[in-house]
């Protein structure tokens, strides 16, 4: 496997973080390039509905999806339609508040295009959880997880693994991170690089552009329904093949 170019996922009017995107891109070893973020305020009714199709899969999100998770989701398979159109071996596709530090990251691609693995690999900015490792270099170490991970921050995707995305998440019912966590619906199973050289900068360049604002009472059912979705994913993951 060959990681061969880089997309950053940028959204045009999030104008603070251009500088960053800048930085992403020198700083990147390999070829890096900007792809347009679909804006979620720009998404009608009708183009939200035709792939946000709640209830799809088991266990159940608890939570609607909002425009900006949506707008995400959709960005992420423009970045995967871009790498099998382009024909590209693997590449990494970068959202625009990480940061990267190159040395380790370049060890860190090494690694992984050491050991290919048939889903994608996750650059985490932060440790992983439980996981058997399957490849090292130093204190770098290529982890199979018990639980995928939540963040789409920093990915490396095969073209076989983002056409197989593609066809699985035609419809989705459930925001990205969460989606790729369930390998048992897409068929793609992913491995974790921890160290990565990727570090998350959200804060830096002015914190989320996709969350929105929830009321009291629905932040209460979010802290009453997020562990018991978590532990159900996390009871899924266990018995899956």
């Amino acid at each position: 496997m060959k990681v061969e170019a880089a997309l950053i996922v940028h959204l045009a009017r999030a104008t603070q973080r251009r500088a960053q995107v800048d930085r992403l891109i020198e700083d990147c070893p390999v070829p890096a390039e900007i792809l347009d973020a679909v804006d979620g305020r720009a998404l009608t009714p009708e183009a939200l509905a035709a792939r946000y199709v709640a209830g799809l899969h088991r266990p159940r999100y608890p939570f609607e999806a909002n425009p900006g998770e949506i707008a995400c989701f959709l960005s992420h398979r423009a970045a995967w339609t871009r790498i099998v159109e382009a024909g590209w071996d693997a590449a990494l596709v970068i959202e625009d508040d990480a940061g990267i530090e190159p040395e380790p990251l370049r060890r860190a691609i090494a690694l992984a295009e050491a050991h290919p693995c048939e889903g994608f690999v996750q650059f985490q900015t932060r440790p992983p959880g439980p996981g058997e490792t399957v490849a090292s270099d130093g204190e770098i170490a290529l982890i199979r997880p018990e639980v995928v991970p939540l963040r789409t921050t920093f990915n490396l995707f095969t073209r076989d693994a983002a056409t197989r995305l593609l066809d699985a998440t035609d419809q989705f019912d459930r925001p990205i991170d969460t989606t790729l966590q369930m390998h048992w619906i897409t068929g793609v199973v992913p491995l974790v690089l921890w160290p990565s050289g990727a570090t998350e900068q959200s804060e830096a360049v002015g914190g989320s552009v996709i969350q929105a604002r929830v009321p009291g009472w629905a932040k209460m059912r979010r802290e009453v329904m997020r562990p018991i979705y978590r532990a159900a994913i996390k009871r899924r993951s266990r018995n899956a093949p």
